[in-house]
């Protein structure tokens, strides 16, 4: 979920080629899946427990979930690296996430960020959104004593971390409820919505984004940002505000009306995971359905044509794709009537297929699949399972071959160099973009004075992602500040606070945003 490009997918070489993760064996079960590596003994299996995240990397798949000691490492608890071969530790042996569930992974800037329901990560006080930076576990995104409830879903565009999850006022602001904004530079938190009164009103399990920067958020909740067909999935362009994906008939006037915990994009398209049917009115979109930006389409359907390819009681959990494939899983059983299509499967462009099986005609795996990773011609599954592909030390986690079901283009070897020398070529100018002129604007979301308290607190935000902020109150000089920003112990009387922007480019507002306020005096 750290991705700018298609979630999940990584095109990665073999080790042989530059160092990244190994090239695997033949599966080891009879129905194509295989284990990723054993436990202490060879006769262990390497996962004790669920796994729930997936996230590659050059050189590193991370795995979370719930698990303790993968692959017999003693520091390796519920966080993991599999480098193809062998397991190994992201945590110290005095820096653990020593209790809890990691359910989502996003990796940054060297950083490794953690996002589930544990607390007190490494000893630090990090509660649900932990970030190791090498040494140790820190919190991150949580300034003084203010936390962050569970977290389900990360994604990294640009300088910015988004994490969505079960929470209100993420990090201590009002408006931050089930997705939150952090600064990776400078672990600075900001909401994400402008309309104060209609914030995220429901979980925010799945992120995605597009190749040109835009955020997609989905999960169960309704009028966000005060747009009637904004409900469970919606989008964010870069420097934007939130739109809705399309509309509908039926009371809520939406496109998708059902819970979303899957998300995927490829270039500008997206691929949603849903637990709904007739996605946009379409009868064959049941629970997958394609978004390409500014309209709806089915991914396959049934064999008959006249209707989408999962049973009714499906939940998508997660998807990825790499050129036509995509693949998903979650919990469904015999879809389209194939009693190999159980919890995983795989759609070539044209059509979906079970991905292989148990090895004797049922699916590979009883329970929910979680997570899904793509890395060169490997597929990696993690979830709630004992055995897949029935291999019994595939617990929790597994591995899949895709040149079991994909014919890949034989590799074309380069000819030698030529007797002929090869002209020079003089490349043609680079265009040079033209310079960022334009300030940003500055927008006071929320005052809230305490008279009680004689405190006063001000969230603010601009129009361009990125931003950094100047305040003042009174006569004092504009100071460098975040959003919230809280003045404490103010004498009564009349006072003014200023605000103003300054963007990546250096542009810096000239009207700061102004609000004037009366502290009381007390009798």
């Amino acid at each position: 979920m750290g991705r700018l490009t298609s979630a999940r997918v990584l095109r990665v070489l073999a080790i042989s080629a530059i160092g990244g993760l190994v090239t695997l064996a033949p599966a080891a079960g009879p129905g194509g899946w295989d284990h990723l590596g054993t436990g202490a003994t060879p006769a262990a299996k390497s996962l004790n427990l669920v796994a729930s995240a997936l996230e590659a990397t050059p050189g590193a798949l991370y795995v979370g979930g719930k698990f303790t000691d993968a692959g017999g490492v003693a520091n390796a608890d519920r966080i993991a690296k599999w480098n193809g071969s062998s397991w190994s530790a992201v945590s110290s042996s005095t820096e653990q996430i020593a209790n809890g569930e990691v359910f989502a992974i996003a990796v940054a800037g060297g950083k490794v960020y953690a996002g589930g329901t544990f607390t007190n990560a490494g000893n630090s006080g990090a509660d649900n959104l932990a970030v190791w930076n090498g040494t140790s576990w820190e919190p991150f995104c949580t300034p003084s004593t203010e936390t962050i409830g569970n977290v389900k879903a990360l994604q990294v565009i640009g300088p910015t971390l988004y994490v969505g999850g079960d929470f209100q006022d993420g990090a201590g602001i009002d408006t931050a409820d089930y997705l939150l904004a952090c600064d990776l530079a400078t672990g600075d938190p900001s909401p994400t919505t402008i309309d104060p009164a209609h914030p995220f009103s429901g979980p925010v399990k799945a992120l995605t984004a597009t190749s040109d920067g835009t955020l997609y958020a989905g999960g169960r909740f309704g009028n966000l940002e005060n747009i009637a067909a904004a409900d469970d999935v919606a989008y964010l362009p870069e420097g934007g505000t939130w739109h809705a994906m399309g509309s509908g008939g039926g009371p809520c006037g939406c496109a998708l009306d059902a819970y979303v915990r899957g998300l995927t994009a490829s270039g500008t398209d997206v691929f949603v995971g849903t637990e709904g049917s007739d996605v946009d009115g379409i009868a064959q979109a049941d629970h997958v359905a394609k978004w390409d930006g500014s309209s709806w389409s089915a991914v396959g359907s049934n064999t008959a044509g006249t209707d989408g390819w999962f049973p009714p009681s499906t939940n998508i959990y997660d998807l990825a794709k790499v050129g036509p494939n995509l693949f998903a899983t979650g919990t469904f059983q015999n879809a389209n009537g194939d009693a190999r299509a159980d919890n995983v499967a795989w759609f070539d462009g044209t059509h979906w297929h079970p991905l292989g099986s148990n090895g004797a005609g049922n699916g590979p795996w009883v329970g929910e699949g979680s997570a899904l990773a793509l890395v060169d011609r490997q597929l990696y599954a993690a979830g709630n399972f004992t055995s897949a592909g029935g291999d019994a030390k595939a617990q929790s986690a597994a591995s899949f071959s895709l040149t079991q079901v994909i014919a890949y283009p034989t590799p074309t070897v380069t000819p030698g160099p030529s007797a002929v020398p090869t002209p020079t070529v003089t490349p043609s100018p680079t265009p040079t973009a033209a310079p960022d002129t334009t300030a940003p604007k500055t927008r006071l979301r929320k005052a809230r004075i305490n008279q009680a308290k004689r405190r006063a607190t001000f969230s603010f935000a601009s129009g361009e992602r990125g931003s950094k902020f100047s305040c003042k109150l009174d006569k004092r000089k504009f100071k460098p500040c975040t959003s919230p920003k809280t003045y404490k112990q103010l004498k009564p009387g009349k006072h003014v606070f200023r605000v103003k922007a300054r963007d990546r480019a250096g542009n810096v507002d000239k009207t700061p945003t102004v609000k004037r306020f009366k502290i009381a005096r007390r009798r």
